[in-house]
């Protein structure tokens, strides 16, 4: 999920009274079968760490903790695609992950409130960027952030080298071109 300073601070506006659970455990972005299973035992021991938490309540957060532990710690894809850190914000009414490009300590939190001060790095460091593709024949112009890849509208762009260079120093001057 792609993450910024609105969707921060809607967590944070969050009603609190209620649990709200955060896990942010470092995982690693090479996807070879040791590293998928020590980042998969790591996602496991945190989901315990919480169940043992003195302010668990199974009731309230059970079903959301087996959702998340269904949907993500067997799935491969899941983990395969990781960053340098994840983290999993979850409450009775469900939950939802980030992928942090730095490496997070390990920890868990639950609260009446979402702990968001490790995303706080990913939301205020605004990497967007524009990526040109030089095709002679089709090019494009990409914008993109860390998590997100957009090609823009390309009917303002020309669609050939010579739509381009039409200046006369740099027509082709060999022999046998006039």
């Amino acid at each position: 999920m792609q993450l910024n300073k609105t969707h921060i601070e809607e967590l944070m506006a969050k009603k609190t009274g209620k649990l709200k659970g955060a896990i942010y455990i470092p995982t690693n972005p090479q996807s070879g079968s040791q590293q998928l299973n020590q980042d998969q035992i790591r996602f496991k021991n945190a989901l315990q760490v919480i169940r043992n938490d003195h302010a668990y309540d199974d009731r309230e957060l059970g079903a959301t903790l087996d959702k998340i532990y269904e949907e993500l710690h067997e799935n491969i894809e899941f983990w395969k695609h990781q960053d340098f850190g994840l983290a999993i914000l979850f409450d009775a009414e469900g939950y939802e992950y980030f992928h942090l490009p730095f490496e997070v300590s390990e920890a868990e939190y639950l609260l009446d409130r979402y702990v968001v001060s490790p995303l706080l790095v990913t939301a205020s460091a605004d990497t967007s960027f524009y990526m040109l593709d030089v095709n002679f024949t089709n090019p494009r112009l990409y914008t993109a952030t860390r998590g997100q890849f957009v090609e823009l509208n390309n009917k303002n762009l020309p669609g050939s080298l010579s739509e381009t260079i039409v200046r006369t120093d740099f027509r082709d001057h060999s022999p046998g071109s006039d």
